[in-house]
């Protein structure tokens, strides 16, 4: 999936000023960091926030056609889940490279999850059902990814004893008792 990011990413601007932010990147997250705010610090809500909100930019540029792939790759896939949990792995990782690494790794975990809930909309739109199980699915799928990307043997062992499927089967019940009636 990863490539599929990197072939639908606009092109860099070669004629982009230096010090200017690139296209489609939040430039107040890039000024913030020129000035040294503590953006980047742990804890701090509003670099997350700014890597989903370059994340929907990017997404509504109807220029780079992302959404219409990842709706596609989506719709084509025969293990929705897995697919979920790989598109918003790999957004995050491109998001996070695009805006120069500004949220720290212990932060992205938020980002991540407003990624996917994102990705899970998309799949909706082309007739996906997304519900508890699948959310909870992709989510496990992505933190094992991190984990073993970082050599996190200790943190793996201790998700093989999740139940998954009973983490999915509260969300949807939480979900049903949110719905007003």
């Amino acid at each position: 999936m990863a490539g599929l990011i990197q072939q639908q990413l606009p092109p860099e601007e070669d004629a982009q000023e230096p010090g200017e932010p690139p296209e489609n990147t939040p430039a107040d997250m890039q000024e913030d960091a020129a000035e040294g705010e503590p953006e980047g610090e742990a804890g701090d809500p509003d670099g997350a926030t700014k890597l989903v909100v370059f994340v929907e930019r990017l997404l509504a540029d109807e220029k780079n056609g992302l959404m219409k792939s990842i709706a596609q790759k989506l719709k084509d896939s025969t293990e929705p889940t897995a697919e979920l949990a790989r598109t918003a792995y790999d957004i995050v990782a491109m998001a996070d490279e695009k805006t120069g690494g500004m949220v720290p790794d212990e932060d992205l975990a938020g980002a991540a999850a407003e990624v996917l809930g994102i990705v899970a909309e998309i799949a909706e739109t082309v007739g996906i059902k997304i519900g508890g199980r699948e959310i909870a699915g992709a989510t496990n799928l992505m933190i094992r990814r991190f984990m073993e990307e970082n050599g996190d043997v200790e943190g793996l062992q201790a998700m093989q004893n999740q139940d998954v499927a009973a983490i999915g089967d509260q969300l949807d019940q939480q979900a049903a008792q949110e719905v007003p009636a």
